[in-house]
C-alpha cells in the first residue's frame, strides 16, 4: 500500500514538473520565433502596402523603401546604431523637400508642412498654406515633374527629399546618388490598393515625429472603406469605364491600378478589368467605344487639363451615341485630386455614391464633378 502511494506520488510530481517545462517552453519559444506572434500594429508592420517596410528595432526604425534601399531613422534621444543601411538619419527631421504633389499632401494631412522647405512645382497649389508659403518664400519650387532643380535642392540644405524613384527613373535617383542628396523613394502613387497608398502615411508620420496621428489617420479611413464594401455587398454592379483622353490618345488605368480597384471597392464593375497592369494602358478607339457603348457611368481622368463633357466629345465625338453619355452619368475627376491623395476614404465614398446612389446619399461631391 505504501509503495503504491509513493508510486502515485511520484506520477504526481512528474506530471506537475511536466506541465511547467512545457509551460516554460511555450513561452520562451514567443521570445525566439518573433514571427509567430499576433500581427504588428502601429507604425510597424504593413498590411496593406507592397512597396513600404518598416520594422521598429527600439531605438530605430529599420525602413525598406520603394526601390529596396534600406533606411535607418534613429528615433529623438537614441544613438546611432551599429547597423549597414544606404540611409541612416536621426528623427524628427525639420528640413524635407517632397518631389511630388501627393507627397506634399501626406504632410499636409499630418499638419507637417512646416517640416517642407521645397516642393515640386505645379501649376496651381490648392492646399492653401502650402500656397501662402510658397508666396511668402517659406518653401521655394524645386523643378518640375521629373525635371528636379538640384541646384536649388542643394542650397534648401535638405536633411531629407522624399523622390518617386519608380516613376521619376533611374536617371533622377542617380543625379540625386551623385550630389550626396539624401533621399527616400516613396512610391505609393503606384500602389494599387487605395489604403496601400495612405498606409506610407506611417512613414511620414515617423519621419515628422508624428506616428500616433499617422496611425489614427489610416485606422480611421480603413474602417470607413470596409464599411462602403460591406455595404455593397449584394448591390448589382454598376458597369463603369474610367480613362484618360490626352494629345489624342485614350489610356486606361489597368486592372491593377489604384482608380481601377478603388472603382471594384466602391462596387463596380470596371469594364477594362482584363487589362493587367498597375499602370495606363493605350487602347485603340474601338475597343474603348465598344466597351463604353454599354458601361452604365463614365469616369474621366483628370491629368493637368480641365475635363469637360464638350471636351471629352471633342476628343471622341462617337462618345455621344454611349449609354453613360445619353443618360447624363460622366463625372470627371477635379483638378485638386492629385493634392488631396490622403483623402482615399473619401475618394472611395464618392465613388460608392456615383455608381449607388440610391444606396450612399452624398449631399456633394468633392473629388467628383458630373459633367
Amino acid at each position: 500500500m505504501v509503495e503504491k502511494k509513493k508510486m502515485v506520488i511520484g506520477l504526481t510530481l512528474a506530471s506537475i514538473i511536466i506541465a511547467a517545462s512545457v509551460a516554460f517552453l511555450f513561452s520562451y519559444s514567443s521570445l525566439l520565433w518573433p514571427a509567430e506572434r499576433e500581427e504588428e500594429t502601429g507604425v510597424s508592420g504593413m498590411k496593406y502596402a507592397k512597396l513600404l517596410s518598416i520594422e521598429d528595432k527600439g531605438d530605430y526604425y529599420l525602413v525598406t523603401d520603394s526601390l529596396n534601399r534600406s533606411i535607418v531613422l534613429v528615433k529623438e534621444g537614441k544613438s546611432i546604431p551599429n547597423v549597414h543601411a544606404d540611409l541612416t538619419l536621426k528623427l524628427p527631421v525639420k528640413r524635407v523637400v517632397a518631389l511630388l504633389t501627393t507627397h506634399v499632401a501626406y504632410f499636409e494631412a499630418l499638419n507637417a508642412t512646416d517640416r517642407l522647405v521645397g516642393v515640386i512645382s505645379a501649376r496651381t497649389w490648392y492646399l492653401e498654406d502650402v500656397k501662402q508659403m510658397i508666396e511668402s518664400g517659406t518653401i521655394k519650387e524645386a523643378g518640375r515633374f521629373r525635371q528636379p532643380n538640384y541646384e536649388v535642392i542643394l542650397s534648401l540644405k535638405p536633411e531629407l527629399v522624399t523622390v518617386p524613384g519608380k516613376i521619376f527613373g533611374e536617371k533622377v535617383v542617380k543625379k540625386l546618388d551623385e550630389l550626396g542628396i539624401p533621399y527616400i523613394s516613396v512610391d505609393f502613387d503606384v500602389e494599387s490598393h487605395p489604403l496601400g497608398r495612405l498606409e506610407w502615411i506611417k512613414l511620414f508620420g515617423i519621419i515628422c515625429g508624428k506616428e500616433e496621428e499617422a496611425v489614427k489617420l489610416f485606422e480611421r479611413a480603413e474602417q470607413r472603406i470596409l464599411n462602403v464594401e460591406k455595404r455593397c455587398e449584394g448591390l448589382e454592379k454598376t458597369k463603369v469605364v474610367c480613362a484618360l483622353l490626352i494629345r489624342g490618345r485614350i489610356l486606361v488605368p489597368g486592372c491593377e491600378h489604384y482608380y481601377a480597384k478603388s472603382i471594384e471597392m466602391a462596387g463596380g464593375d470596371y469594364l477594362f478589368k482584363d487589362l493587367v497592369s498597375e499602370r495606363y494602358v493605350p487602347v485603340t478607339v474601338e475597343d474603348f467605344l465598344s466597351r463604353t457603348k454599354n458601361a452604365d457611368v463614365f469616369i474621366a481622368v483628370y491629368m493637368a487639363q480641365p475635363v469637360t463633357r464638350e471636351y471629352l466629345l471633342s476628343a471622341v465625338p462617337e462618345l455621344a451615341d454611349t449609354k453613360p453619355f445619353r443618360e447624363g452619368r460622366v463625372y470627371a475627376m477635379q483638378p485638386w485630386i492629385h493634392q488631396y491623395a490622403h483623402k482615399v476614404d473619401i475618394l472611395v465614398e464618392e465613388l460608392a455614391s456615383i455608381l449607388h446612389p440610391e444606396e450612399f446619399k452624398l449631399k456633394e461631391l468633392t473629388l467628383f464633378k458630373q459633367t
